[in-house]
């Protein structure tokens, strides 16, 4: 059970931040690596004053099962009213005792609980992938099933093409905050080598060309997801072999909480 650190005295496995705070990534990873269903107990939230994050939770929760088709109320059960709380101590035999670390572990990473330490904020410079991002990733790499792979890719994920204006000035991968984009020089000549698993949809990159030479799109449904690509046509190969989904980043606004 997760309850709000803030909301009431019953007892539960682990006291969060508000309940609002579990994006798509954390309600489709709880779904994925949780053994058992896991409460989330809103029985406080219409006393509080982020009431409103139960209804955002609900539409949270239908939104992911329409655009993926992962039933996350599965796993995920809001309980409004405290008689439908129910509380199970973890099993300490040991099957019990490795499976409970596992999922501490996971929902520790995930950043749900009050203590966990994040550490002092990085310069700008330093490249690091966000914590969603990272999440998705985990996801992507335990999902078997290529459909459901396809469907979170072509929700979560993003493409980044270059035209024939762009001339190499590398300049939006000294702009691009996770490593999303790098250089690539050999006896073929440069280009801009992009890795969708590593990019966050910020629109960073396509804000700061110079030449406007980039496109971002939402989606990803190519087959290389965790390795860089060519991204730019001077080279006469694009990294999505036009095989890109979705449609045109128009601001970044949109993309903001992915």
């Amino acid at each position: 059970m997760l309850d709000c650190k803030t909301s009431s005295n019953l007892e539960a496995h682990e006291d969060t931040v508000c309940l609002g705070a579990l994006s798509d990534e954390h309600l489709i990873a709880i779904t994925t690596f949780m053994d058992k269903p896991v409460q989330l107990n809103l029985t406080s939230c219409a006393k509080c004053k982020n009431s409103f994050i139960v209804d955002t939770l609900k539409e949270r929760i239908a939104d992911i099962k329409e655009n993926t088709r992962i039933d996350v109320s599965e796993k995920v059960v809001m309980v409004e009213d405290e008689s439908g709380l129910l509380f199970e101590e973890v099993s300490y035999d040991r099957r019990g005792f490795f499976s409970a670390m596992k999922n501490l572990t996971f929902l520790q990473a995930a950043g749900l609980f009050e203590n966990d330490e994040r550490g002092d904020v990085q310069s700008y410079s330093q490249k690091k992938l966000p914590l969603k991002r990272d999440i998705l990733n985990t996801i992507i790499k335990k999902v078997a099933d290529k459909d459901t792979a396809g469907r979170l890719l072509h929700e979560y994920a993003f493409t980044i093409k270059a035209d024939a204006s762009c001339d190499n000035c590398f300049s939006c991968i000294g702009m691009c905050p996770t490593g999303a984009l790098k250089s690539k020089r050999d006896e073929t000549g440069s280009g801009l080598l992009f890795n969708p698993s590593m990019c966050n949809g910020c629109t960073l990159c396509r804000d700061f060309c110079l030449n406007k030479s980039i496109t971002l799109l939402h989606g990803y449904s190519g087959e290389n997801y965790f390795e860089y690509g060519i991204c730019n046509e001077d080279l006469c190969t694009t990294h999505m072999a036009g095989k890109t989904s979705g449609e045109e980043v128009v601001d970044a606004e949109c993309c903001h909480g992915r």
